[in-house]
């Protein structure tokens, strides 16, 4: 059995309903179903690779980056469930999809790389980008939206949430490649290299949708 093709299969499976269904028909559950399901396959990536590579060192940039990412990733999810609840724009609606199915992707791959390693999640209290000499919280990784921010996010229906989906999610992506880029120079297990050079290029790619959405819709973002 091949076990990289049936993984490949199985996504391009939960992919199918979508290309079925009208625009803006799916539920947030759906959603998070299919991000379970291909968090699973993550995990089973992962753990086929387990033996090939050696373990780095709690402190080491590998698992100082999965930790923290982690914790960015969260973010992120919550963020986008609000985008799939209360966007009003079909494409930000589907872009927030997008982010809770590629990021619980990587979340599954890093906690088998973390079990792997014999390493739980990091401590939510620790210093957070240790890794890159730039101790800070959890809170205020690069990137991480503010609580005002959050709630405001919160209580945003229609066209305002559309903008705060394209604001707070630039923002979050800008700071989650900075540290990928740290980290796939860095690192020196090669999944993390690999993992971490994906993940740079997927959110370029998605910053650049997301400035040509809020071109169309008139949401000012940002530059820098």
């Amino acid at each position: 059995m091949d076990v990289g093709q049936d993984a490949e299969q199985l996504v391009e499976d939960h992919q199918e309903p979508e290309a079925q269904m009208p625009a803006g028909t799916w539920t947030t559950w759906k959603v998070i179903g299919v991000a379970v399901a291909v968090a699973v396959v993550a995990v089973v990536l992962a753990l086929l690779l387990a033996d090939r590579f050696s373990v780095p060192a709690e402190d080491s940039v590998d698992v100082g980056f999965l930790h923290d990412m982690t914790d960015h990733h969260e973010q992120a999810i919550r963020m986008a469930v609000l985008g799939v609840e209360n966007a009003e724009d079909i494409e930000i609606q589907r872009y927030a999809r997008e982010v809770i199915i590629a990021q619980q992707w990587d979340i599954g791959y890093m906690s088998a790389l973390l079990d792997e390693w014999g390493l739980g999640r990091g401590d939510p209290d620790r210093d957070t980008m240790v890794w890159m000499d730039m101790p800070t919280s959890v809170e205020n990784m690069p990137g991480m939206a503010s609580t005002e921010d959050f709630e405001a996010f919160v209580d945003a229906q229609g066209a305002e949430a559309d903008a705060w989906f394209l604001q707070l999610m630039t923002e979050h992506h800008r700071g989650g490649i900075h540290m990928a880029e740290e980290a796939a120079t860095t690192a020196s297990d090669r999944r993390v290299r690999d993992l971490a050079a994906q993940m740079e290029a997927g959110q370029r790619a998605e910053l650049r949708e997301y400035a040509l959405a809020a071109q169309r819709l008139g949401i000012d973002l940002d530059p820098s």
